[in-house]
């Protein structure tokens, strides 16, 4: 079974894969797909894994597993989080998980660190946090 990643994901992600499945994947390194390049990489493929960060039409998605262009799908992240639709819940080929999809140890060791650099910046250094949350005007 061929399988589309749509974003580059840890390496312990992929070894994992590689390591306890016969999948033969496909994912790509840095940046996304275009919704040109994703159609024509779905006539290639049996599944689909959309990452986080990629927009992907779920009624789209849902058309195309139903009609079985596309064999299969495993999200984590929905478009009308927390709600997920029930039609998208009710298919057979899809494999819905809570999002976790950074539980991994580098992952979990990259944010640590982000955070220990943010703290010094701040307190150490007295500047801005180099990965500052942008808050909108509340009116």
């Amino acid at each position: 079974m061929k399988v589309l990643i749509t974003r580059q994901i840890p390496d312990a992600g992929i070894r994992l894969l590689k390591e306890h499945s016969e999948l033969e994947l496909d994912y790509r390194q840095s940046s996304p797909l275009s919704k040109e390049e994703l159609k024509e990489a779905i006539k290639y493929v049996d599944a689909i894994i959309p990452v986080i960060t990629d927009k992907i039409n779920e009624s789209s998605l849902i058309r195309a597993l139903s009609e079985k262009r596309i064999s299969g799908a495993g999200l984590d992240v929905f478009e009308q989080e927390p709600k997920i639709s029930q039609e998208l819940r009710d298919l057979e080929n899809v494999v819905l998980t809570p999002h976790v999809a950074s539980a991994t140890r580098e992952a979990r060791i990259q944010m640590a660190t982000m955070a220990a650099k943010n703290v010094i910046e701040v307190l150490v250094n007295n500047k801005e946090p180099i990965n500052q949350v942008k808050m909108r005007a509340v009116k």
